[in-house]
């Protein structure tokens, strides 16, 4: 009988029946809820196409996000108060509320759905609702994101310095979900506490460093520090949120759709990217986070 090789793998294996479960759950959900007509806009059969160069960014025409979706909300600061007299989530239709009641531990099926993507965008970062939300959709397609060499910077903490926008990277090891979490989380607090706008990505993907393939043996959780976007969200061929930082474009009109390139991509993403001297500064300071102290 075969030996597992990973730890990794014996999670895997112990979960694989649920995130098929859970899979088929969330699916035929969207679906009932699609056929109930619940959805703003729809979602199927969009045009895609990935953009010639070195990092295959997904374009996706999605018109209906342009023109039917809920006005967004003005940022003015990651501090902003919660407004309870605007939307939030308390406001959500019961009808439109899926299954809500997940049992102890399927947070970890989530990490076995090979082509799910789950984002978070802080205000002032593309948010559009002043509530705390995730955002979590399927996409087809591969990203190089996934498997885009790293550089460890201190502890479990790695930079990737080669993508359009830097950022820092954590993964999941040995199935230890609630360490993953805290470092994410010792980050993203960071950040917020000194108004520094930033974007979340989880997604499967190739174990972290420089030497990296295709093979998704882990999860990968980048957060994105970047420029602030003040007021309400300007709405160009694609706003800078966290699918966009990780390689999915989805493309608001016709005609920037198809003429959109990497080059121009690179552009439009480059916007969020923070001056140069001040990634340096927060690397050492995020690199300190994670460093050791005696006691």
């Amino acid at each position: 009988m075969r030996k597992r090789s990973t730890v990794m793998e014996c999670i895997e294996d112990q979960f694989q029946i649920n995130s098929v479960w859970l899979d088929t759950l969330l699916q035929s959900r969207w679906a009932v809820a699609k056929g109930n007509g619940y959805f703003l806009y729809d979602l199927d059969q969009l045009e895609s196409r990935v953009l010639s160069g070195q990092y295959g960014f997904v374009s996706q025409l999605n018109m209906g996000r342009a023109n039917l979706r809920r006005k967004p909300q003005e940022m003015m600061s990651l501090s902003q108060p919660f407004d309870k007299q605007k939307f939030n989530f308390t406001k959500v239709k019961s009808r439109e509320i899926g299954d809500a009641k997940a049992r102890r531990g399927e947070d970890k099926m989530l990490f076995c759905l090979m082509s799910l993507l789950v984002g978070y965008n802080s205000l002032c970062a593309s948010a559009s609702v002043n509530h705390l939300h995730f955002h979590a959709y399927y996409l087809e397609h591969k990203l190089r994101l996934q498997s885009e060499p790293t550089k460890e910077l201190s502890g479990p903490c790695h930079v990737m310095l080669s993508w359009p926008v830097p950022g820092f990277v954590f993964q999941l090891v040995e199935g230890d979900v609630m360490t993953l979490a805290r470092n994410v989380y010792k980050v993203a607090e960071y950040l917020h506490n000194r108004e520094i706008a930033h974007n979340v990505c989880l997604t499967r993907g190739s174990r972290l460093g420089d030497d990296t393939d295709f093979t998704h043996n882990t999860l990968r959780a980048f957060i994105w520090p970047r420029r602030s976007v003040y007021g309400v969200k300007p709405v160009d061929a694609f706003n800078v949120a966290f699918s966009e930082l990780a390689g999915h474009l989805p493309i608001m009109n016709e005609t920037e759709f198809d003429k959109l390139s990497e080059e121009s991509a690179i552009d439009a993403l480059q916007q969020a990217k923070l001056p140069s001297e001040k990634f340096q500064s927060l690397q050492k300071d995020v690199s300190d986070l994670f460093i050791e102290r005696p006691t």
